[in-house]
């Protein structure tokens, strides 16, 4: 697309890249003021590098892992019965997941306990499929 100097081709490259919605609502006009804004943007980097941001990223989605994880792993750290500890894990895994559903539904506009009861029933019904296979 940068390296066109024909609107026509131009228009073509960036209506194939939008959704087709969106393109069926762009007039041709607005189309090339899109192709020209896209011109002036600065050529993107030849080789990118990873920065501290990424780091510290990567390191706050491998804490948010391990945090969201190891309540799942407790009941295995405290019982010495594997049935005990499996089934308290379940027990914990289904109330994180109504209360990840809630916190869904409040976000998003929904009613927070019908959101977070949907993903509590999605959870026990993976859990029973879990049981009926041998888990």
């Amino acid at each position: 697309m940068r390296a066109t100097t024909q609107p026509a081709v131009a228009q073509r490259l960036i209506g194939d890249a939008l959704p087709d919605a969106l393109t069926r609502s762009l007039q041709p006009a607005e189309i090339d003021r899109l192709w020209a804004r896209l011109q002036s943007l600065p050529e993107p980097p030849r080789h990118p590098r990873l920065g501290g941001h990424d780091f510290a990223a990567a390191a706050a989605v491998f804490l948010l892992v391990v945090a969201s994880t190891f309540p799942v792993v407790v009941p295995f750290m405290v019982f010495d019965q594997v049935v005990t500890a499996t089934r308290t894990s379940n027990a914990i895994a289904v109330l994180i997941l109504f209360l990840a559903g809630h916190a869904l539904g409040r976000h998003a506009g929904y009613l927070p306990w019908r959101t977070g009861l949907a993903m509590a029933a999605i959870g026990v019904v993976l859990v029973a499929l879990t049981i009926a296979l041998g888990g």
